[in-house]
């Protein structure tokens, strides 16, 4: 089986969330990550930027994991 990571990177606001949204669309099978993730739960998005590390580190574990399986 073939694995492909695509990163995006880019200013906020520039539409990098929107494009991995419609890639996954079209890439059955294909799952999106982002560190936006991690400030969002059952209440909505509640951004803390003393937490910044600790969301890029939660997304790139759930990266390694998915990547892994």
């Amino acid at each position: 089986m073939l694995t492909k990571l695509t990163i995006i990177r880019g200013l906020p606001g520039s539409g990098k969330s929107t494009l991995a949204k419609k890639l996954v669309g079209i890439n059955p099978g294909s799952v999106h990550i982002e560190a936006d993730m991690f400030f969002t739960g059952k209440d909505g998005y509640k951004f803390d930027p003393s937490k910044i590390k600790e969301a890029h580190e939660w997304c790139f574990n759930t990266t390694k994991i998915f990547l892994s399986n």
